[in-house]
This record gives structure tokens, sequence and C-alpha cells, in this order.
């Protein structure tokens, strides 16, 4: 791992310019929330700030697919993170004149760079790891730089924000938005040829390229093979099984009250399962071998029975009432649910060329961004009035039956196929 790295020294600058942007990104949320919080600011507020957290990457995701196929994939990087930071300031006057919408457009901010670099992101990762036999490597990287940045970023900020400012915290995300910039801009002249602008998917394919942006994105999916289809699903079934559990999570601290002791450490029980549920994500990936991730990703049973599990001790954690069997079940539960992830990762980028990358990983990042918003909300309402267990479960049978369904689908069309060959 380590030769490699040290080969493709343009990737570490490019990896630690992401990481180091979703830490600010990270604090940039923690004191949002918690400014809204210590104002005492309305509801309405809070609800403005989940809403701008998701719908901005739903478009600057879109505008990414479209620029990239126009201008240097850094480049942009760099600009977007000029443009980061500069934007940061509307919040700060917002601080200084008590006007909160400002505050919170901090995270409408976030999100748009989030999802504008997340489809660029996996473009470079494709360019990188050009030997199927490192595709792993990749997909275990992007899990463990993900949990580093909700250590550092959501974890370790929430539990220093009362000895900060807010301010202190959009100033610190200012700097890191100019330090991702200037260490993007290094992986840029460690290795210019793998930054160019990405090929157009539709450019040869009349077919597509002439239909609405409507019927395109509906001619792109029927175009993929059965293997292709399933990868391409993997990371939107997994949001859409695992949310209703996550979301409610917050509802089962309730039960623990405001402090927690761990490790010598007070924190409050959300704390304790943030840190939880980092530890069994950067554990999960670390089960699976280079050579199991070829064997795995294709397989149904992995995915219905990693997520099965995870619901059943989510369904165990709802009725227990110790805090610290709690926390070592849901480092238990992100641990199977985070193979699912890494496989998901690893499937995208072994099934499509490069080509393909960027607006599959667009496609991929909005629906699944919808869901997560739809799916949170729909299950906070829905458990006023139903069981737990039919809020979290429900989802999973409808994805189980439609991965079944499809089975069968495939399975009839190759029996069909061979009759005709047979025929012929």
């Amino acid at each position: 791992m380590f030769k490699f790295l040290f080969l493709n020294i343009n990737f570490v600058y490019f990896a630690i310019a992401n990481l180091i942007m979703q830490i600010g990104i990270g604090l940039t949320q923690v004191a949002v929330y918690g400014h809204l919080a210590k104002v005492g600011a309305s509801p309405l507020y809070f609800t403005m700030a989940f809403s701008f957290s998701v719908i901005p990457g739903i478009f600057s995701s879109q505008l990414s697919c479209y620029l990239a196929k126009k201008v240097n994939i850094i480049f942009l990087c760099i600009l977007f993170q000029l443009f980061g930071a500069f934007s940061l300031f509307l919040p700060l006057l917002g601080i200084s004149n008590n006007y909160v919408l400002l505050i919170v457009f901090a995270e409408f901010i976030s999100a748009f760079i989030m999802g504008f670099c997340y489809p660029i992101s996996q473009i470079y990762v494709k360019r990188v790891f050009t030997d199927k036999n490192y595709l792993p490597l990749a997909a275990k990287l992007d899990v463990y730089l993900f949990s580093i940045n909700i250590i550092l970023g959501t974890f370790i900020g929430t539990l220093l924000y009362n000895y900060f400012s807010t301010k202190n915290y959009l100033i610190l995300n200012i700097l890191m938005y100019l330090i991702s910039a200037l260490l993007f801009l290094n992986s840029y002249y460690k290795n210019k040829l793998i930054s160019i602008k990405n090929s157009d998917n539709y450019k040869n394919n009349e077919e597509i390229k002439n239909k609405s942006f409507i019927k395109q994105q509906l001619l792109f999916f029927r175009n993929f093979s059965e293997e292709q289809k399933y990868s391409f699903l993997i990371l939107i079934f997994l949001p859409i099984v695992t949310t209703p559990a996550i979301s409610l999570l917050p509802t089962i601290g309730n039960k623990y009250g405001t402090k927690i002791f761990i490790f010598g450490i007070i924190l409050t029980p959300a704390l304790g399962f943030i840190l939880a549920k980092t530890i069994g994500q950067i554990m999960g990936p670390m089960l699976i071998s280079g050579n199991q991730f070829e064997k795995l990703f294709k397989s149904k049973f992995i995915f219905l029975s990693c997520n099965f599990i995870f619901l059943f001790i989510y369904l165990v954690i709802y009725f227990i009432e110790n805090i610290y069997l709690s926390i070592f079940l849901i480092i238990l539960a992100h641990l199977f649910s985070n193979i699912v992830f890494s496989l998901g990762m690893f499937a995208v980028q072994r099934t499509f060329e490069l080509k393909q990358i960027l607006d599959v990983t667009t496609k991929q990042y909005q629906i699944s961004t919808i869901a997560i918003a739809f799916i949170a909300l729909l299950s906070g309402y829905l458990i006023h009035y139903i069981p737990y267990y039919v809020v979290i479960f429900s989802p999973y049978f409808i994805i189980f039956f439609i991965l079944i369904f499809s089975e069968k689908n495939i399975k009839n069309k190759i029996i069909k196929s061979r009759k005709i060959f047979f025929v012929k």
C-alpha cells in the first residue's frame, strides 16, 4: 500500500486536500447547529439548516458533472475551495449583526461544495487506480478518510465547541479551504495529465445525446449491463435501508439522559453514538481482504444479510437500557453496514469505464441524497404512529423483494436466450 501511495504522491495530496475540506465542513455544521441552539432559534431555522445541508449538493453535483467535461478537474476543485472560503464571510457578517439566516447560509455553502467535489473525486480515483488489483485499497481509503473526517470534524468539533465561538469555527473553515486549495494545486503539479477534463459519455451516443434531460437519465440506466445496474444501485439501496434506524438514533439516546462517562471523558449520548458509529465504519472494510472484494461485490446475499444484521442490532439497541452495551452494538452494526459500503465503492470503480464514472457517481449522489432526506423526515413522522420495528424494517423488505424479483428476471432472460440459441 505505502509503495503504491509513494509512487502516486499526487493522489496523497489530493486525498489530504479532500480530507481537510471535509473536516472544515464538519466544523461548520457543528458551529451552525450549536449557534442555533445557543441563541434559541425557532424550529424553522433548524429545518432550514437541514434542508440547506441536503438540497444544494443535488444541483452542485450536476454542475460538477457538466463543468468537469469542459475544464481541468483540479482547477475546478481549487476554484470552489476559494469560493467556499470567501462565501463564509457572509455567515461571519451574520454573527456580527445577529442575523440568523446568514449563519444558516454556511450550511448551504458546505453542501454545495461537498456535492460539487464528490463526482470529481471519483474520477480522480478511477484515473489513479488503473490496476484493478488496487481497487480494494481505493474502497478502503474512501471509508477511512470519511471516518477520520467524522472523528475530527464532527466528534472533536462538537466536543470542543463550548470552548470556542461559532466565529472561530467559521474562520478555521476558511483557513482549511485555503489549505485545501494549496494541496489541490500541489497535486496538479505532481501529475498534470491526470487532472485533464473528463470525456463526455454521451458524445458518441446519438440515441442518448439528442434526447431531453429526463430521457437521457432513463436511457443511460437502461444501457447498463446487469452487473453495472446492481453496482450502481448498491450505494443507493444501502442508505435507503439504513437511514430510518440511523435517523431515529437520537430518540434512543434520549433515554440515557444528557451526559455519559466514557474513557474518562464526559460526553452526551449523541457524541458517544457518533464515536461508536465511526469505529464501526473503520473496522468494517478491515474484515475484507483484497481478493475477497472481487468475489463478494456481486453477491446480493451479502448485501441482504449484512443489512438484516445491521437492522436487527438496532432493534436490540432500541429495547435495551445499558448505554455501554448500546455503544458496543452500534460499533457492531456499522461494521456490517460498512462492509456493504466498501463493496459498493469497489463495485462502481470496478464495473464502469472512466468515461462513465462522472455521470454514474453524480446520479448516485443525487438519488441517495434525496432518498436520505426524504426517508429521514418520513421516519421521524411515522415513528409517532407505527412501531419502531415497522419503521426501520419496511425499506429493507421493499429492497429485498426488488432484488429477489430482479434475480428471477435475470434467470428467466438467461433461460430464454439459451432456448433461442438452441432453436437456431
